[in-house]
């Protein structure tokens, strides 16, 4: 069998990697995999050993971005993330995102560009992530389905491990991240490695977070223009994980904004509370403006 030395093999198990950019983390599973395995396409690997030790790691790294191979993202902090040569450099911000967290998606104004529902391009990129501590976990377990049986040598290697990693502009986007306690549903596009909340969490959203949307009365124009042409999705989406607020507001908009009537979202009347002092906005002043059938005080102009 004809061998081959670490940073040669590296470089034809890179090109294997389906997407234009990588993580540190990925790039140490790569690395570990193939030293543990000890060979590549019917070549041996020229390694003393075939426990896979920090400097492996160092010396790929070094020679890949000596050499070009892999280019460092700006935006992100050092060394955590890069850019493979010949795998589409100009890879835009959203997919990159999604790359650098697994389990972040687009959403908010983000995703109504994704699907169409909005006309306005924005500078910032909108995403959705869990909070720190759900994020940790959820961590683990991917590293735990990643690594399975070798995640304790993978540790001992002190190989890069899955980190929440900062992301501030990318792509002349600025990314803002909404956390969350629990991940919203969401979708993902295997083409592009994107994921996106799906369009009746995109609705829920918008009232729950109107700021993050392009305003109050930009969602409720948009409510006016395309939430007929979703309807079931949203009522689905709203009726399963809205909070009671949230099926007020939405039941308002729906019914007496819109003119919609749907069977479900007459039963959220009942979350209606008489004598409260709810707003359609939570941010603006109350306003003698009301629905009776909602009892929301309808205080946007």
């Amino acid at each position: 069998m004809s061998s081959i030395d670490l940073n040669q093999a590296a470089t034809l198990k890179i090109a294997e990697h389906q997407y234009p950019v990588i993580t540190a983390y990925e790039l140490g599973l790569l690395l570990f995999s193939l030293i543990v395995e000890g060979s590549i396409r019917g070549q041996e690997l020229r390694l003393r050993t075939k426990v896979p030790e920090q400097r492996h790691y160092r010396q790929v790294l070094n020679f890949f971005t000596s050499y070009g191979v892999l280019k460092e993202i700006r935006g992100v902090p050092s060394k955590t993330v890069f850019s493979i040569l010949g795998k589409d450099e100009d890879t835009p911000a959203e997919p990159i995102v999604c790359r650098v967290d697994p389990f972040a998606y687009l959403s908010h104004l983000s995703a109504m560009e994704f699907y169409g529902l909005t006309d306005r391009i924005s500078q910032t990129l909108y995403a959705s992530s869990p909070g720190q501590t759900e994020w940790k976990s959820y961590a683990g377990e991917k590293m735990e389905k990643d690594l399975g049986k070798a995640k304790s040598a993978y540790f001992l290697s002190d190989f890069p491990k899955l980190t929440r990693t900062r992301m501030r502009k990318i792509r002349q986007k600025t990314i803002s991240i909404f956390y969350r306690r629990h991940l919203g549903a969401f979708r993902s596009i295997k083409s592009t490695g994107v994921r996106v909340s799906t369009i009746g969490r995109t609705f829920l959203d918008m009232l729950r977070e109107p700021d993050l949307c392009g305003g109050i009365r930009h969602v409720l124009a948009i409510y006016k223009e395309s939430a007929s042409d979703n309807l079931q999705l949203i009522v689905d989406d709203i009726d399963k994980h809205g909070s009671n607020i949230d099926k007020v507001r939405a039941g308002y908009v729906l019914t007496e904004l819109v003119g919609i009537e749907h069977p479900t979202v007459v039963t959220w009347k009942r979350f209606a509370q008489r004598g409260g002092s709810r707003k359609l906005y939570a941010k603006n002043d109350y306003s003698a403006n009301y629905s009776a059938d909602w009892c929301l005080s309808l205080n946007v102009d």
